[in-house]
């Protein structure tokens, strides 16, 4: 049992990873940047295989313009900044995992930015 998770965020061809560590009981904030033309677009965090399913078949925990599964999940967006911020709170150790950033769009039909969290 560890009594913190630690956030390892991936994007796409960048090699330099930031890191964002939550302790048990705390809160994180995972930001996600996006090109400008996506404003509009539905944004979500996606838990653990994501890259090529179905957003259907995805375990999204939390999207833009409904009602997160989780209440401790929540999603704001930035139009202006073109960012989206996930908070996840009440961090527990099941929230470890590999969770992704998604913006749907039509094709391709996702960009993603990886965020992997792990003891």
């Amino acid at each position: 049992w560890h009594p913190w998770l630690r956030l390892f965020c991936f994007t796409a061809g960048i090699s330099d990873v930031p890191t964002v560590t939550g302790y048990r009981g705390s809160s994180v904030e995972i930001r996600c940047p996006y090109d400008s033309g996506y404003e509009t677009n539905m944004k979500y965090l996606c838990r653990g295989a994501c890259s090529n399913l179905p957003l259907g078949n995805k375990d999204i925990p939390v999207k833009s313009g409904s009602t997160a599964k989780d209440q401790r999940f929540s999603l704001k967006d930035d139009t202006a900044a073109r960012v989206f911020t996930v908070t996840i709170t009440d961090l527990r150790p099941e929230d470890a995992g590999q969770y992704w950033c998604g913006i749907k769009r039509s094709l391709p039909p996702t960009d993603f930015v990886r965020f992997r969290s792990g003891d």
